[in-house]
């Protein structure tokens, strides 16, 4: 298993927790605007188009002595501050056109082992040039940065966060953008796009078997035959073909899903939920006591299953989360099967 899939697991793990328990407690970011000016910049002006499904929240930082988690949101509204950005890299000798941001997501993320803290920064996006015939594709970000102290990081990871933001639009403002032209339509309506190429949102036939990852359920590509003890399915009555061919009952929680009888199930510690599929997003309702499954498309979510490294991860995710159980209806992110309550 490659570091970097650990560290996007631990990642995305800790990024999607229930964050509602540390309502109280908030940081306020201001974006650390760039010291360098791009001279003969293709653009005077940003226009942010913010498509996360939550577009308050910022992600976790911890801070204090005690390290109290709180909420990262932006003290003055994103749009604003964007601006500011360009503002700051820019200047006389930039020509009149408009640049637009398309944020899909912007997170931070701490955690706290041994001696050291980590951090940890995520950002999707991706750069258009507003033209006469609508909108040109400049480049696309999807990146995970990471920082490291022996003493606090939370500074030096909003710093980070803001660099890396500010790093991207500057590489960018003299690129020249793709000759195809997207609508309005398609650069809000992306979700619907992308969810077009992904075979899952595409049928109501689904391919029995046991999905180690939101990637191979999305594909529909199962990872491992199952077996059913019984006729309906229970939280221990799977069993699946192991790495060394041995038939294992299997323990819900540490793959995304199972379909049985054409019927696809979402697998968490507490047990499986039936998915149902409402204006082509998948639903269930249950009880979530972990955030295994906010992993993205990675095969290295197949150690978690059995592999004694995977074990670890898994327990420290589950350790981590304990205080973050939650019951109600949830919707399967169709970006990287996270789970996202409704209600």
């Amino acid at each position: 298993m490659k570091p970097s899939q650990l560290i996007k697991i631990f990642f995305i793990a800790l990024l999607f927790f229930n964050l509602n328990v540390y309502a109280q407690n908030f940081e306020k970011l201001t974006l650390t605007l760039p010291q360098t000016k791009i001279s003969n910049s293709s653009y005077n002006k940003v226009t942010l188009i913010d498509l996360r499904p939550d577009t308050v929240s910022l992600g976790i930082i911890q801070t204090g002595a005690f390290n109290r988690v709180a909420i990262v949101v932006a003290k003055e509204p994103l749009q604003q501050q964007i601006s500011n950005i360009l503002t700051a890299l820019i200047d006389n000798t930039a020509k009149s056109q408009e640049l637009v941001l398309q944020l899909r997501y912007i997170s931070f993320a701490e955690m706290t082992g041994g001696f050291s803290e980590k951090g940890y920064f995520l950002l999707k996006a991706q750069l258009y040039a507003k033209a006469d015939d609508g909108y040109r594709k400049i480049n696309t970000i999807d990146t995970v940065a990471t920082i490291s102290s022996a003493i606090d990081v939370s500074n030096a990871l909003l710093k980070k966060g803001s660099e890396t933001l500010s790093n991207f639009i500057a590489a960018n403002l003299k690129r020249k953008p793709s000759n195809y032209s997207y609508s309005y339509n398609d650069v809000v309506k992306v979700d619907s796009i992308e969810k077009s190429k992904l075979p899952v949102y595409n049928t109501n036939i689904y391919a029995d078997g046991l999905y180690l990852t939101y990637k191979t359920f999305a594909e529909q590509t199962p990872d491992m035959k199952i077996i059913v003890e019984g006729d309906e399915i229970e939280k221990n009555n799977v069993k699946a073909t192991d790495e060394t061919g041995k038939l294992k009952k299997v323990k819900s929680g540490t793959f995304f899903a199972i379909v049985y009888k054409g019927v696809p199930y979402v697998s968490t510690s507490s047990g499986y939920y039936k998915l149902n599929k409402n204006n082509d997003d998948f639903f269930f309702n249950g009880k979530v006591e972990d955030v295994l499954h906010s992993s993205s498309s990675t095969t290295a979510m197949s150690g978690m299953m059995f592999g004694a490294l995977g074990g670890a991860i898994a327990g420290a995710i589950s350790a981590a989360a304990a205080s973050n159980d939650s019951k109600g209806e949830f919707k399967v992110s169709y970006q990287d099967g996270r789970f996202i309550k409704v209600r």
